[in-house]
């Protein structure tokens, strides 16, 4: 009887090892039909033409694009567009210095240099017409300044290290709404910056899986060697050429297909366009628009562009990053906003709020350069706290777009171009 029970045991073990076989070899025979599929879809990919827009090049631009609705913080995630991801700290603080220099165009807020400092009024409660973007710099704006008729922008710093959670939402919804503003406009092609994301690791993977796989032949390759078998054998039992060999032979089809399969991917990765050719021609003028501010004075204009004009390309100069350049350009053509005595007029003021902020400031070199330093150190301070409360508190860091929101386990956004 104790015979019978083994010998049932064990075949009630023997039917459990073969049903998880069966089960095992399924889901291998699964994965690999599920990575031919991807192949034969790779290939059809890879005949046809992806990348149809038509990369211009347009060395001066003088006008700007989409005038009466681009927004700095679009303008700025435009110019600096890239399938890789871009430096999160330049872009933020550059796209929030020039969207602060737009309010002040708009006459939302005022900015004037006093006592050495840079200080913001709030001059409308409700300001209407603003996009989303706009209206999260606004709202930062606004609660900093709570309960005072002006205030420093260096308060800014001062609110990123108490209240670093809701700076960073504030940043979150200009940062996700600007993007969003250029997938509306079509200007981005989400579903090609979705398929830009998901085939832009297929390089790792394939690196690591074929690592992998060569470790395994170069230790087959090992044991078989007479100088090796022994010690082999004595560590890993007499059957460990076998398993090896096993292994090998059964993994090379799922293998094969996962490699070729990313090496597809990596193929048409480079003609993945993530800019629609709307998108493609307004990240031209742009960049054609940078390299006329900034080769002005090089440049044989029979008419000088009024300095109306020059205030909203101060603004852009700053989403860019070149606003030092344009100013030089400024003081080079237009001698006449260098005389002080005429900046004491208030219709001068009232009329060219920026050009009288950016000049009219003796104690203070570039007051543009000024706020997007005091912005800059805002944004360190931010992510810093963030890091700090967010490993005490266990809830954990890192980069990408959060969405904006609450909640404590929000990560600071990046500028996840593609």
């Amino acid at each position: 009887m104790k015979k019978l029970g083994w010998a049932n045991e064990a075949n009630e073990e023997a039917d459990k090892n073969r049903r998880v076989l069966m089960i095992i070899g399924t889901v291998y025979i699964l994965v690999i039909i599920i990575f031919i599929i991807k192949i034969i879809n790779y290939l059809m990919k890879d005949k046809k033409e992806i990348n149809k827009t038509n990369q211009k090049r347009i060395k001066y631009y003088r006008d700007i694009p989409r005038e009466k609705d681009a927004t700095p913080a679009e303008a700025a995630y435009l110019y600096n567009f890239y399938k890789e991801r871009i430096s999160t700290g330049t872009i933020q603080r550059n796209a929030v210095s020039a969207t602060l220099l737009d309010l002040c165009l708009k006459k939302i807020i005022s900015l004037k240099v006093k006592y050495g400092e840079i200080y913001v009024k709030i001059l409308q409660d409700n300001p209407e017409n603003l996009k989303k973007d706009e209206l999260a710099i606004y709202n930062l704006l606004k609660i900093v300044g709570k309960d005072k008729e002006e205030f420093e922008i260096g308060d800014l710093n001062r609110f990123a290290n108490k209240e670093y959670y809701k700076y960073s939402k504030y940043i979150n919804q200009m940062v996700n709404s600007a993007r969003n503003s250029l997938y509306k406009l079509k200007l981005i092609d989400k579903s090609n910056e979705r398929r830009y994301k998901s085939y832009k690791s297929a390089g790792i993977k394939f690196s690591i899986v074929l690592n992998l796989y060569e470790w395994l032949i170069l230790t087959f390759v090992i044991s078989i060697l007479p100088m090796f078998q022994m010690k082999m054998i004595q560590g890993f039992g007499i059957n460990y050429k076998e398993t090896v060999l096993y292994f090998l032979v059964i993994l090379f089809p799922l293998i094969f297909s996962m490699l070729y399969s990313w090496k597809l991917q990596e193929r048409i990765l480079g003609r993945i366009a993530v800019l629609t050719q709307l998108g493609s021609d307004e990240k031209a003028k742009w960049k054609g628009l940078a390299n006329y501010m900034q080769d002005f004075s090089l440049l044989d204009e029979k008419e000088l562009p009024q300095l109306a004009i020059w205030e909203k390309y101060l603004v852009y100069a700053t989403a860019f990053g070149i606003a030092d350049k344009v100013i030089e350009q400024i003081k080079a053509k237009y001698p006449e906003v260098m005389i002080e005595e005429q900046w004491g007029d208030e219709k001068i003021m009232e009329r060219y709020p920026l050009i009288y902020f950016s000049f009219n400031s003796s104690n203070m070199s570039n007051p543009i350069n000024r706020i997007s330093s005091d912005i800059n150190t805002a944004y360190h301070t931010s992510i810093t706290q963030i890091a700090a409360h967010s490993s005490s508190s266990g809830s954990g860091g890192g980069g990408g777009f959060s969405g904006g929101g609450g909640g404590r386990r929000r990560r600071w956004p990046e500028w996840d171009g593609r």
